[in-house]
């Protein structure tokens, strides 16, 4: 089991990543165009102490806006203009918002400029506060089991259901998995509230969206078992939940006046002790100038010690490069020396002269033997005339060769001389550039080591001119925050005297009040509905205390935003469904910020394990397979009651393989359209994804819907993976409402026309229509497009498919490719409708 700091570090670091991804990456932001803007009815709003004016707008329709999102209004006709906004109601359907803004925008049209990342940044802010405050629901005292029975007498729950209920009650941790449709939201959670009311507890219910914790609380509320005054939706609710149930929105208004007065009540107790801090404000300015120029002359002694020591480092190199070079220049040297002794080759030399030495020798006494017998026969010359003859014509080649041999001798003598005269000369020199090498391997050596503990002392002084740098910028930013706060408080005008310090604090006890009362209705709330991200925000500096906590949609929440709720040390409840979308994860593929962002909280157990949690590779690893529900409790839902069995069979072959049933009171008409590829493989202006042929299939159908005379059509949505068919088929419906085509339509096909949605499938989580038309957009027929989040013999096509069809009720329709997807050898949902 992981402990608490390994976790908490663990999800800080996954969040402080992925924050600095989506900078990088330039994500997390989107650009929204804002139509007919004009000036707000409500005409202005109080944003922190000041007031700002209030526009209405045109926003694009379907998009997902965070509550009191701030963001950045560019008017078209003044581009280079950036004025703060924050958006204050938006209704999903019509488009229409109403934006706080800092100055009214000339001009009808702009841009609204939104970055995510904050959400990112405050969820990294809220753990590195209160991250330590988070326990482990799984080391909670087990829990006494409970017998449950319907709280309403309207309401008639299946078995599984009522197993469901009794498990959220009796388990400290425990997850409720059911396929659309199956009561996880309507039955499930909100009988579970109501049981826990009764008992005595206080609960939260959250969602990662809007549309769920709208959805959640609608279900406790239309159970008619929790009185309506003691539920509160904090944050923002769709303008249906509003209309519904205004008194459980209320608390809204009061929240903000909570945030307005907390800053007036600061304001007030700056401006009661203002003349006390000026004046010390003035004696601690004196001395953080003194500390600062203290800091500065020590960083100024240090720059001048790191440039002498430079100097002394430069001086060493070049010392040590002179040197080095020496022994360079000397060795070689030595080297062509040597190479020239050798070049002497004077023992060659030596071998020759003693050879002719010998034939010298042999060539004397090979004379002497002559004569002799020369002398002898001159005795008998007469007698002995040709053998005298022949004797002297030897004895006079001899003395020829002897004659030869001698000057040779001779000549090889003096050269033998001269060449040992080079000889000694060469063996000095040599000696003599040994010694000077000697001396200067010595010198390198002796500047090597002095460059080595320049070197040494150098970094050490860098070292403390870094720090001392560092203390200077502290000095000047503590200086810098003392004058401006001192700057602050001349601008409040002169310093309050007994009368007005007197009426200021009859204002702040009167505001303490208020605001103790306020606190106290929150308090008094037993249901407080919100979003993830609102109860980050809430608790960032407020302590709330809950008994019970469920969370709807839980396999669609990050990890990390799941944590937070942990601080309450209370039981958790997960509802959701697995096998359908995880979070929303837009940084590039990396497994650190990916294991608490791009993991849902459905793997709570596999983050408070050892070597799971504390590891992103194995907690990304594990998300790519189902839960352990080793400690968490799950229970299973089998009977849908949102669609047919036909559907109900087509999904539980290919995701769900637990005997999905269905109790839905009509069937689910499912149908394929064909749309075959008959153009060009890849079209220059068309898009990744976009896919013509289906878009205007689709055309053809809508026409078909619209026109369709029959009581129970109900709605529409068309559904696609990819961002680009999306704006392709919107612009296509927007063709279609200027063409001929619609010349005959009355007041209600317009009705009709207007009600139909399109988006991707993550925008549809959460959300059902009585007819889905999908596009997979996916063919091998279009450069771009090869199979990916439409086909289901992938693990990501598995989500976004199952999730897409899975929204409707009644109607179904496939828009694909039917010849690419039938003649395809991969298995998938596609290929079994194609065939």
């Amino acid at each position: 089991m992981i402990e608490i700091p390994q976790l908490v570090n663990a999800a800080s670091h996954s969040t402080a990543m992925y924050l600095g991804l989506l900078t990088q990456s330039g994500k997390g932001k989107a650009r929204h165009s804002a139509s007919n803007v004009s000036l707000s009815p409500r005409r202005s709003a109080l944003i922190g102490n000041q007031t700002w004016p209030v526009i209405q707008c045109e926003l694009p329709k379907h998009e997902n806006f965070p509550p009191d999102s701030g963001a950045i209004f560019v008017p078209t006709n003044n581009p280079g203009t950036q004025i703060g906004a924050q958006i204050l109601a938006y209704d999903r359907r019509s488009g229409l918002a109403e934006i706080a803004v800092e100055e009214l925008p000339t001009g009808k049209d702009g841009e609204l400029v939104i970055d995510f990342k904050w959400l990112v940044q405050r969820c990294l802010d809220w753990l590195t506060k209160n991250g330590s405050s988070i326990s482990n629901p799984f080391l909670l005292s087990p829990r006494v089991a409970v017998q449950v029975q319907p709280v309403s007498r309207h309401v008639s729950l299946s078995g599984e259901q009522l197993d469901a209920i009794k498990a959220l009650l009796s388990n400290s941790a425990g997850y409720v998995w059911g396929p659309p449709g199956t009561g996880k939201t309507r039955h499930v959670l909100a009988e579970t509230v109501a049981h826990l009311i009764q008992a005595g507890n206080r609960v939260l219910v959250a969602a990662p969206t809007n549309l769920a914790v709208d959805n959640a609380l609608d279900a406790v509320l239309r159970l008619g078992c929790v009185p309506v005054s003691k539920i509160l939706r904090l944050g923002i609710p769709s303008s249906e939940f509003s209309r519904n149930w205004p008194e459980c929105c209320e608390e809204r208004a009061r929240q903000r006046k909570l945030n307005e007065m907390e800053a007036r009540a600061q304001w007030i107790t700056v401006r009661i002790d203002s003349k006390l801090r000026s004046e010390s404000l003035d004696g601690l300015i004196l001395e953080q100038k003194e500390i600062a120029a203290a800091c500065s002359k020590v960083a100024n002694e240090l720059n001048e010690a790191c440039r002498e020591m430079n100097r002394q480092v430069v001086a060493a190199e070049e010392r040590l490069s002179s040197a080095t070079n020496g022994c360079h220049r000397t060795e070689r040297e030595i080297g062509e020396r040597q190479a020239l002794h050798v070049a002497l080759k004077l023992d060659r030399l030596r071998d020759g002269i003693g050879a002719l030495e010998m034939d010298q020798m042999k060539l004397v006494s090979e004379r002497q033997s002559l004569e002799k017998g020369l002398a002898n026969i001159g005795l008998l010359a007469r007698v002995f005339t040709r053998r005298r003859e022949e004797l002297t014509h030897i004895l006079d080649a001899a003395h020829r060769r002897l004659v030869e041999v001698e000057s040779t001798l001779k000549n090889q003598r003096q050269r033998l001389d001269q060449l040992e005269a080079r000889e000694a000369e060469l063996e000095s020199e040599i000696g003599m550039l040994k010694v000077e090498l000697i001396a200067l391997v010595t010198a390198q050596q002796e500047s090597e080591l002095a460059r080595s503990h320049l070197v040494t002392d150098n970094f050490a002084l860098l070292k403390r001119q870094s720090h001392a740098k560092t203390e200077v910028d502290d000095a000047g930013e503590k200086l810098c925050k003392m004058l401006q706060e001192h700057e602050e408080l001349m601008n409040l005008g002169d310093f309050p005297d007994d009368f007005e310090i007197k009426s200021l604090g009859a204002e702040l006890i009167k505001i303490g009040v208020e605001m103790a009362r306020i606190t106290q209705d929150l308090t008094e709330k037993l249901v407080l509905g919100m979003t993830l991200d609102g109860f980050i925000g809430l608790t960032m500096n407020q302590a709330l205390h809950f008994d019970h906590i469920l969370v709807d949609e839980a396999g669609y929440a990050p990890l990390a935003k799941i944590l937070p709720l942990l601080v309450q040390g209370c039981p958790i409840s997960l509802l959701g469904d697995h096998r359908q979308l995880p979070p929303v994860y837009v940084a590039n593929k990396d497994a650190i910020s990916e294991s608490y962002w791009g993991v849902s909280a459905l793997y709570l157990e596999e983050a408070f394990q050892s070597g799971i949690g504390d590891d992103p590779q194995q907690m990304v690893l594990c998300s790519k397979k189902d839960p352990r529900f080793q400690q968490m409790h799950r229970s299973q839902l089998t009977t849908s009651y949102r669609f047919g069995p036909e559907l109900a069979d087509l999904l539980d072959r290919h995701f769900y393989k637990i005997g999905l049933q269905s109790y839905a009171t009509t069937g689910t008409n499912i149908r394929w359209r064909d749309c075959p590829q008959l153009g060009p493989f890849s079209s220059p202006n068309r898009k990744k994804r976009e896919n013509a042929a289906e878009a205007n299939r689709i055309i053809k159908a809508v026409k078909s819907w619209v026109e369709w005379e029959t009581s129970d059509k109900g709605t529409l949505a068309i559904l696609t993976p990819y961002k680009n068919h999306v704006i392709l088929i919107r612009a296509s419906l927007k063709d279609l409402q200027s063409s001929a085509q619609v010349g005959n339509w009355q007041a209600r096909h317009w009705e009709d026309f207007r009600q139909i949605e399109v988006m991707t499938v993550h925008q549809s989580q959460g959300r059902e229509w009585d007819s889905v038309f999908f596009s997979a957009s996916d063919t091998g027929h279009l450069g771009g497009n090869k199979p990916f989040l439409a086909d289901t013999s992938c693990f990501e096509g598995k989500l976004v498919v199952n999730t897409a069809i899975s929204r409707s009720k009644k109607y179904l329709r496939f828009f694909f490719d039917r010849q690419f997807w039938k003649d395809r050898a991969v298995p998938s949902l596609l290929t079994e409708v194609a065939q």
